[in-house]
């Protein structure tokens, strides 16, 4: 692991850990073992590090999913599975980082600490949702075209709601204790789908 990597993943562990406002940066230095100069070199800031970590394990994460799901050959339900497994892999995710059995959830409430600060991080989110809901589009339009999705509703209209649904469970799920999130989101988007779908076993 170069310098650059080894720094990325021990500030994104302790931001899991401690929080993004709590831990200094002083104390991430410390974590790293390196000089302030050296450190310095790669990363000037807790907010550039944060940019560079949600780009690294989460927006490129999410671009290679989109990629998986555009290239997968079957049915809208299937495509619509593998996206939810995409999401609560954030788990094993975790865990490969941590070590020290960080929740999961402390990943979200992460990002949406980032969210609120950083600008940077708020544009690339942008067009990273945007992303998502031209994907999500896509795929109604090509499940309306081979008769799978009913016609009555615009393709447009229909990814807006599954993405407020998989964003809704995901927000529960951060607020609450009682549901694992896939268990969540494999509950809420079945009744999404019981509600598109022509035919749904």
């Amino acid at each position: 692991m170069n310098t650059r990597d080894m720094i990325l993943e021990t500030a994104f562990q302790g931001f899991l850990e401690e929080g993004f406002e709590k831990i200094s940066l002083n104390e991430l230095i410390k974590r790293t073992g390196l000089t302030k100069g050296a450190f310095y070199y790669h990363f000037k800031s807790k907010d550039e590090l944060l940019s560079e970590i949600m780009h690294q394990y989460f927006h490129k994460y999410m671009d290679y999913n989109i990629e998986q799901i555009q290239s997968y050959e079957g049915t809208i339900e299937e495509k619509i599975t593998i996206a939810i497994s995409s999401i609560t892999n954030i788990h094993a995710r975790i865990k490969e980082i941590s070590p020290n059995h960080v929740e999961p959830k402390a990943f979200l409430m992460l990002f949406e600490e980032g969210l609120r600060s950083n600008e940077q991080l708020r544009e690339h989110n942008l067009q990273n949702q945007n992303k998502i809901m031209m994907t999500m589009r896509h795929l109604i339009e090509e499940g309306q075209k081979f008769g799978e999705i009913r016609e009555d509703m615009r393709a447009k209209d229909l990814a807006y709601l599954l993405n407020a649904t998989i964003k809704g469970s995901m927000f529960n799920w951060t607020i609450m204790q009682e549901e694992l999130l896939e268990d969540l989101l494999k509950k809420n988007v079945s009744t999404f789908l019981k509600l598109i779908l022509k035919t749904y076993k």
